[in-house]
């Protein structure tokens, strides 16, 4: 193919200029053969003369001969020094259409890239330890194939935190049964957490605490309580929980319980004031309870009406059991 013709400058998706060229087929002069053209006139004259040789050239005409010196005359931009490398052809790599979802933003890439791992170098996307693409970056290329690029963060932090004080129930004959004051109020202490925190793509999706540190003790809470006869009147208790709860008064007569009661509970204790009938699914049997409002019991009856959150509440008389009535109560279960 001799090189006779203007030339046209291709640039490519990484910017690369690439010469193409016009040949002696495309100008009608004679077959063709692959000649790179460098030097001149001279040189192609002497190309020429070469190629006479050829039973393929000696099989044409002067005609095409002269008119391809002809067409150099007329056109000698036609003919450069430039080097015959700039003039080869290059060949058109198609590229393939591939997505990429990255950072929040998707898009469409046309590439010559044949691997994932590939790609991403190639858009400038750069993956740290613990980030994942899929598929992984040693996948091969296809046509339409969704890459998508998951970022994951993993930082620690410290957090002040405050840390809770307890409150200590002591008994009191001072006051009466049922009723409590505070002597002395609790302060809040303060600690320290190490806490490890994930996100993906941004958004949190793990806390972890991994350490706490208490800085500052707390200061408990001390409460009196009245006591009557179920509790020592000397030390302290932690309660292990407190819960709001539906209490009702009861006696242990007929007119509460019911024409066979017998004034037992259903652990064996006499029923009245400081007995409690609950639900042993929420309150387990022989469990100490300190009611406000009320005083001490003992989880120590059931009832065919008690479940759930609800409790009854022993009292020696109809009548006291009439003016408590009905109402909601905050329970501590003691033990």
């Amino acid at each position: 193919m001799v090189t006779v013709g203007p030339r046209k400058v291709r640039i490519d998706r990484s910017g690369q200029r690439h010469l193409e060229c016009t040949t002696a087929r495309d100008h009608g002069l004679f077959e063709p053969e692959l000649i790179s053209v460098t030097g001149g006139v001279p040189r192609l004259m002497g190309l020429i003369q070469e190629q006479h040789r050829s039973p393929r050239l000696r099989a044409g005409t002067i005609a095409t001969i002269l008119g391809l010196a002809l067409t150099i005359l007329l056109r000698p931009e036609w003919l450069t020094a430039e080097s015959s490398e700039s003039c080869q052809k290059t060949p058109n790599k198609a590229g393939l259409s591939v997505w990429l979802s990255v950072d929040g933003q998707k898009r469409r890439i046309s590439t010559t890239e044949t691997t994932v791992e590939g790609l991403l170098q190639e858009q400038k996307v750069a993956l740290t330890a613990l980030d994942r693409a899929s598929p992984p970056p040693s996948a091969k290329l296809h046509k339409g194939l969704y890459i998508k690029v998951v970022r994951i963060e993993r930082a620690t932090v410290e957090r002040a935190i405050a840390v809770r004080f307890e409150t200590i129930y002591k008994f009191s004959h001072t006051l009466r049964p049922g009723t409590k004051r505070t002597i002395k109020e609790g302060i809040e202490g303060e600690g320290t957490q190490t806490v490890e925190v994930w996100k993906k793509n941004g958004s949190l999706t793990l806390e972890k605490v991994t350490r706490t540190r208490i800085d500052r003790k707390p200061a408990d809470r001390v409460v009196l309580m009245g006591d009557r006869t179920l509790m020592p009147s000397r030390g302290g208790i932690r309660p292990r929980k407190v819960v709001s709860m539906h209490a009702t008064g009861y006696s242990a007569g007929p007119r509460s319980c019911g024409k066979h009661a017998d004034g037992f509970t259903s652990i064996g204790l006499r029923a009245g004031y400081g007995v409690a009938a609950v639900d042993p699914r929420v309150i387990p049997l022989g469990t100490r309870l300190f009611v406000e409002g009320y005083g001490f019991a003992v989880a120590a009856d059931v009832g065919g009406a008690i479940k759930g959150n609800r409790i009854d509440l022993g009292y020696d008389s109809h009548q006291e059991a009439i003016r408590f009535g009905r109402r909601t109560v905050k329970v501590h279960i003691l033990d």
